[in-house]
């Protein structure tokens, strides 16, 4: 894994999210990205013919920073790293945090999801549901202020909850005005 794709994860870690009230969301494009409450997962399929995901870290960790303590609680969890691309260029990273309670029973399984969507495997159950989102933005690269947006919401299965923090990145198709436009100025010979 390159270094860029690790800073990316500490980015989501040390993002200073605020609700999306408090933000400022700066279109209706953005917007409708970053607050839908439904299956992420599902979302990037209808943009590209493969979607897949590498795990890139999961390992238990037995206590939260205070910031993930407010939505969890302090208790041991599975953190789960990954990069989803589409058609082979990443689009997203995600940094999921599961409580171990969560991981009984029927969910015992996700344990075990390896290299297959989380979000698929959570909102194909009828209980699923996502609540409290949480906006941020990013600038991964301080000699750009091209900003990067992301997300972090509480997702339950069950009425048992994990923590998702997703990063958008610059080809995901929440960004799609601003590639297209970006590829019609480098067709006409502008930077």
């Amino acid at each position: 894994m390159n270094r860029t794709k690790l800073l990316n994860f500490e980015h989501l870690e040390q993002a200073l999210w605020c609700s999306a009230q408090d933000s400022s969301i700066e279109s209706a494009i953005l917007s409708d990205w970053l607050l839908d409450s439904t299956s992420l997962s599902l979302r990037l399929q209808k943009h590209c013919q493969h979607l897949d995901v590498k795990v890139i870290n999961q390992q238990s960790v037995e206590h939260l920073a205070p910031n993930d303590q407010a939505w969890l609680g302090n208790v041991s969890c599975l953190v789960r790293e990954v990069v989803i691309s589409g058609d082979k260029k990443p689009w997203v990273i995600a940094r999921t945090l599961i409580p171990h309670a969560t991981l009984t029973n029927d969910e015992q399984d996700i344990l075990d999801l390896g290299d297959n969507l989380l979000g698929l495997r959570i909102f194909s159950h009828s209980t699923a549901r996502r609540d409290e989102i949480e906006v941020a933005t990013i600038l991964p690269d301080p000699t750009s202020n091209k900003k990067l947006w992301a997300r972090r919401s509480r997702l339950w299965i069950n009425n048992k909850p994990m923590l998702v923090a997703e990063l958008f990145l610059p080809h995901a198709p929440i960004y799609e005005k601003d590639n297209q436009q970006m590829g019609q100025e480098i067709m006409n010979g502008h930077d």
